[in-house]
């Protein structure tokens, strides 16, 4: 259900939106939520998804007078995309998503105004690894106001541009200007929830577009990424200088805090529009790395077989794996996994349908759709590194010991010290891949 606070956050998104594009809204704030609650509420305290689909309708020449008299509605709704036709976010989440999206888009322009200073000076680089901001969003209709903390946003800019991610590639996902139209038109559906996933209990959710993903993490992760901040700052540097961007890490864009949580950015993995028949969380352990399902997500012990790659692939993509793999050893990082998705390419495809879509100024490993092609011609392989920031602490060694106890042997664990888990890791990678060395 919809009532007058979350109503409340929707219209001062529009408001704000208007406000982006220096247009000034000719309707009080606070006057115009009173009129267009009372209008489609019809004096209840909340009203249903479907009642405001069906009410907002009624309310559009009250939402051209703010501004837009002499603009089609229609032309601000957002381009189609994979997440386009799932349902909205039911509350209490669209609240805080809708106050994340105006956090960024602040974010984005207080940045602006101290950037180039910024990465101009090395010890100012280093220093804003530790910065944060917290900025007033707005007051809601009860006075309280909302607030949204963004944390080192230099460094997390310059990460964006290391990705290929323009800012206004970002603020187009993830900022309020591409919802207007949605909001007036009653279509919410600016992101698709993937729910609670892993032991981790976090919640994800996908961008409209499907580029990006916004995940919760807990606070020991939040100081784990800021304490490896400015070395992974360093790190994709020479990988964008070097290494043509071939790194497998998947790539943080950006943190924000809203009312106690904190939420990351992540750049996509699979950043293609095809399906994956089969998606894989590989850690290369054994115990309990399975799903009996076969539903979902599956793990080390379900896939039995080498992937077809060829030797050229095989051996630029285990490179890159070893490099990333240590530098997550010297951070101390364990736990992460390379996630991979098969494509098996249907006898009614040809080959010649993919080549049309490569890119060969990316890595072998990336270069049609954001993968590569089995040998066999049958198949088509994407993958990266996900979930970086698990570091080998005190709990983890007491959680290596009890493993060692129990099964006796440590290998077969996924928890075990980084230099193990990155020797397991790679051993693993060379396997699946074929590496010859």
């Amino acid at each position: 259900v919809i009532d007058k606070s979350v109503f409340s956050i929707l219209l001062a998104a529009v408001y704000y939106t208007l406000y982006s594009f220096n247009l000034n809204p000719y309707s009080d704030f606070n006057v115009m939520l009173d009129h267009l609650w009372n209008k489609m509420s019809k004096g209840s305290t909340y009203i249903t998804e479907e009642q405001y689909s069906t009410t907002i309708a009624e309310c559009e020449l009250d939402f051209k007078a703010l501004v837009l008299s002499h603009i089609s509605l229609t032309s601000y709704l957002p381009p189609p995309g994979r997440g386009s036709a799932i349902p909205v976010i039911s509350s209490p989440d669209i609240d805080t998503i809708l106050c994340l999206m105006l956090g960024i888009g602040r974010s984005i322009q207080n940045t602006n105004t101290i950037f180039e200073k910024t990465m101009k000076n090395q010890y100012l680089v280093q220093k804003d690894a530790q910065n944060s901001y917290t900025i007033d969003i707005f007051s809601d209709h009860n006075g309280n106001n909302v607030k949204v903390t963004y944390f080192a946003p230099c460094i997390f800019r310059k990460l964006r541009t290391f990705a290929d991610i323009t800012e206004t590639q970002y603020i187009s996902s993830l900022g309020i200007s591409q919802m207007i139209g949605c909001l007036i038109l009653g279509k919410l559906t600016s992101f698709s929830k993937k729910g609670s996933e892993g032991k981790s209990g976090s919640y994800f959710f996908t961008s409209y577009d499907g580029l990006f993903m916004i995940k919760t993490i807990p606070k020991k992760e939040v100081q784990t990424l800021l304490k490896m901040l400015y070395d992974l700052y360093i790190y994709f540097e020479e990988d964008n200088n070097h290494y043509n961007r071939s790194s497998l890490i998947n790539r943080i864009l950006g943190l924000y805090l809203i009312n106690g949580n904190y939420f990351v950015v992540l750049k996509s993995v699979f950043i293609t529009k095809l399906k994956f028949d089969a998606v894989f969380d590989l850690k290369g352990s054994t115990k309990g790395r399975t799903n009996p399902s076969g539903k979902g997500v599956l793990k080390d012990l379900d896939l039995s077989r080498p992937l077809y790659t060829s030797p050229s692939i095989s051996k630029a993509l285990v490179d890159q794996l070893i490099r990333d793999s240590t530098f997550l050893c010297e951070q101390k990082i364990m736990d992460y996994s390379l996630l991979l998705g098969i494509h098996n390419i249907g006898s009614d495809r040809k080959i010649s349908e993919y080549q049309q879509y490569l890119d060969q100024t990316k890595p072998l490993y990336s270069q049609l759709l954001g993968g590569f092609i089995s040998t066999n011609q049958k198949e088509l392989y994407c993958c990266g590194i996900i979930d970086v920031l698990t570091p080998y602490s005190g709990r983890k060694i007491m959680e290596t010991g009890f493993k060692r106890i129990i099964y006796g042997k440590e290998a077969d664990s996924s928890c075990v010290p980084p230099n193990l888990y990155k020797e397991r890791f790679i051993n693993y990678c060379k396997e699946l891949f074929c590496y010859n060395e």
